[in-house]
């Protein structure tokens, strides 16, 4: 059987089509499936909430990485991630400005870094007596505490004992009708603090003209 001329011509652009739309699957196929999207590494910082001044010596750093995979390092030492991503470390603080850096790696994967500034400062509180206080007494207890129980007290120029939690108690004798009391701490690394507490008592038997 003899197929005419216009017929196979006509055939042409059928077969021309099919063909394109073949190797046009074939490209889509092999994109999917052989192109892989670069993973993103995501961290949620859940701890500390706040970046105000801290007083501990130390601060737990809390968070959350995907993929779960991922490495994370706080400050340069690797930490242990959880099944759920979760991680936790304690970062000691020095007094003074602190900067940690948490950083998340995974293999083909461009690495995410965050960071958090924190300033740790040396409180001194005294809690007893309070400025311009007047008394009867012929002596005054002073009270206080101190941030960091390493520090050193000196009330009126005399070293007095810190507890462990930091508190300490010493009784002052008046001598005079009008004494300033003289709080400092001391701690190294750090300038010292001075709070100045006077007292009233009239009856003294010693005045200052």
């Amino acid at each position: 059987m003899k197929t005419s001329r216009r017929s196979v011509y006509g055939l042409l652009p059928v077969v021309a089509v099919l063909i394109v739309s073949v190797f046009a699957a074939c490209g889509n196929s092999g994109s999917a499936s052989g192109g892989s999207l670069q993973e993103r590494i995501t961290i949620e910082v859940t701890a500390p909430t706040s970046r105000n001044a801290v007083t501990e010596d130390t601060i737990m750093v809390t968070g959350i990485v995907s993929p779960r995979n991922s490495t994370v390092r706080i400050n340069g030492d690797a930490v242990t991630v959880g099944a759920d991503g979760g991680f936790q470390q304690e970062i000691a603080l020095a007094f003074g400005a602190n900067r940690i850096q948490i950083v998340g790696e995974l293999e083909g994967a461009r690495a995410v870094t965050r960071t958090i500034n924190l300033s740790r400062n040396l409180v001194l509180t005294v809690n007893n007596p309070v400025n311009n206080v007047t008394v009867e007494a012929a002596a005054v207890l002073v009270e206080g505490t101190i941030s960091d129980p390493l520090s050193r007290i000196h009330v009126a120029g005399t070293e007095v004992t810190v507890a462990e939690d930091g508190s300490f108690s010493v009784s002052l004798p008046l001598f005079y009708a009008l004494t300033v009391i003289n709080v400092t701490a001391e701690r190294e690394g750090v300038s010292p603090i001075t709070q100045l507490i006077t007292v009233r008592r009239p009856n003294a038997t010693v005045s200052i003209r």
